[in-house]
């Protein structure tokens, strides 16, 4: 029975070979199926395939969390960056407002407003005398007040 040669599919004979190939009786893949399971050869050859699937993923996950740990790396590093650069920024404007404090307090101090509105009052009087003044000695009637003033 077995005559079409020494092919074996671990352990069974092939019956006959038409053009499409191969043919095996039934029994004898069920036999040979049910061997596998029994002595673990199906099982082991699964594992094998299988630790090499899980192996290529292990790989493919280590590598995407080394990339995504130079990301997050590089995106802390951003972040340290700009918090430096805003506190720069930060105490740039508080100087800056400081700094502009101290000039008016210097400037207020030094014009001192109160004494600055009675100068300023001062000033409006003479000028507005100076105004009468001047109309009296268009009229040339100054000189009549000055001798007046003088007696």
């Amino acid at each position: 029975m077995h005559k079409i040669g020494i092919t074996t599919l671990d352990g069974i004979f092939p019956v006959r070979q038409d053009k499409k190939g191969l043919m095996w009786l039934q029994s004898d893949v069920f036999k040979s199926v049910v061997t596998h399971i029994q002595t673990h050869h199906y099982f082991k050859r699964r594992a094998k395939i299988m630790t090499k699937d899980l192996e290529e993923a292990t790989n493919l996950i280590n590598e995407s969390t080394s990339f995504l740990e130079v990301s997050i790396e590089k995106l802390l590093k951003t972040e340290n960056d700009l918090m430096d650069k805003s506190k720069k920024v930060s105490g740039s404007v508080r100087k800056s407002a400081h700094d502009l404090m101290t000039g008016m307090a210097a400037i207020e101090k030094m014009a001192n407003f109160d004494k600055l509105e009675r100068y300023v009052m001062l000033l409006e009087r003479t000028a507005s005398a100076m105004t009468i003044l001047s109309e009296l000695d268009k009229n040339g009637k100054l000189e009549k007040l000055m001798t007046v003033i003088k007696n």
